[in-house]
């Protein structure tokens, strides 16, 4: 890559740590967006690393990941976790990130890529008016029913998820699709896919 990284620690809503990556350009091209790369519910931003580079190679003055509180890098204190909700990281951890991203570019614009929650997260946001473009990719209804293998879905979600959730307190890091998860926002998950009005 042509360019620089740099890890970070980003302040969220209620003085949440956001571990955030930073990918910037050695000569920005002036004229092209800034990328914020929104990650799906149980992937951690170093999941995106190669094509957060390619983007810089492509031209991009910058691109930044980060992790939603209560994951990966983002875990902070274990003992707030009881207060911690899926819709957070949308209203709050998506809106910091987007507004540092804007801070960093100055008068560049910036454009965002949301995978699967990712492209949910504008939407519970106040920063989607930030961004010229949005693009999403793996995004779906949510409603478990509407699934390639509901009955999968179902299992994982509406009874190990929930169980894991309640005695545990959060989901084990091999969990499918949400390793690591907090319980409140294990259950607020099963409680969005138990909707058919999911969106």
């Amino acid at each position: 890559m042509k360019g620089n990284i740099r890890d970070l620690t980003l302040e969220s809503a209620g003085g949440w740590p956001l571990a955030a990556t930073l990918f910037q350009a050695q000569s920005p091209a002036s004229d092209k967006p800034a990328v914020l790369i929104s990650s799906a519910a149980g992937a951690p931003r170093g999941y995106y690393t190669k094509f957060a580079e390619a983007l810089i190679d492509a031209g991009a003055p910058a691109v930044l990941t980060y992790d939603y509180r209560g994951m990966h890098g983002s875990q902070g204190d274990r003992n707030r976790w009881p207060e911690l909700r899926m819709f957070h990281w949308g209203e709050h951890d998506f809106t910091a990130a987007a507004q540092f991203l804007k801070k960093q570019v100055e008068g560049n614009a910036i454009v965002g890529l949301g995978h699967s929650y990712g492209r949910q997260a504008p939407g519970l946001s106040t920063a989607w008016s930030l961004f010229e473009r949005y693009g999403t990719i793996a995004t779906l209804n949510g409603y478990w029913r509407g699934t390639d293998q509901p009955l999968r879905v179902w299992l994982q979600t509406q009874i190990a998820g929930r169980a894991l959730a309640k005695f545990w307190g959060h989901v084990p890091d091999s969990f499918p699709s949400a390793g690591g998860m907090p319980g409140t926002i294990m259950k607020d998950w099963a409680d969005w896919l138990a909707r058919p009005d999911y969106l």
